[in-house]
């Protein structure tokens, strides 16, 4: 297709799609970093298995966009990729970063079962903490805020050569 018009216009007719498909990309990206954040000091990976995800409330899995606790938007208008990523699950701020959770009653008797069933000493003194405060205080986690920074730091740059590269390639296809 030699017209430069038509060229254009059937790029223009095909770049939505091509934006959001780069929106998508990005996004796993980030959840990608978010879930390296989820790891422990010994490495050991926390939170990440489908198992896990589910008993401990999917906060991993709320940062993607088809999960009812996402707020993450992925759009491509008015020549603008438009891309937001977040998570509605009311703990996701406070394992950020970091608050009081109080109880609703019952905190206090999950860590005395935990206590009972692992015989580790620092249920116990939840539980104690928490039969005293009536909740509990949450050291801030910084998952989002260390994963957006390792994000913007080593993936984005490689990420932005390609999606450059998938641009190019989209405009010579409409040759």
């Amino acid at each position: 297709m030699n017209n430069y018009k038509a060229r254009f216009d059937e790029f223009l007719s095909i770049l939505p799609s091509v934006m959001k498909s780069v929106g998508f990309e990005l996004q796993g990206e980030v959840v990608k970093q978010i879930g390296k954040q989820f790891r422990k000091d010994d490495g050991k990976v926390f939170n990440t298995t489908d198992k896990l995800r589910k008993k401990s409330g999917g906060l991993l899995n709320s940062y993607i966009d088809k999960n009812e606790d996402s707020i993450s938007v992925i759009a491509f208008d008015n020549g603008e990729l438009k891309f937001q990523i977040g998570s509605k699950k009311k703990y996701a701020n406070i394992q950020e970063e970091g608050g009081f959770v109080k109880s609703q009653g019952n905190m206090h008797s999950y860590f005395w079962a935990k206590y009972y069933e692992t015989k580790n000493e620092q249920y116990k003194i939840i539980a104690l903490s928490v039969k005293k405060k009536g909740g509990i205080n949450i050291k801030g986690k910084h998952y989002f805020a260390k994963a957006m920074q390792e994000f913007s730091a080593n993936v984005y740059p490689k990420f932005a050569a390609k999606s450059a590269a998938n641009l190019l390639n989209a405009w010579k296809g409409t040759e």
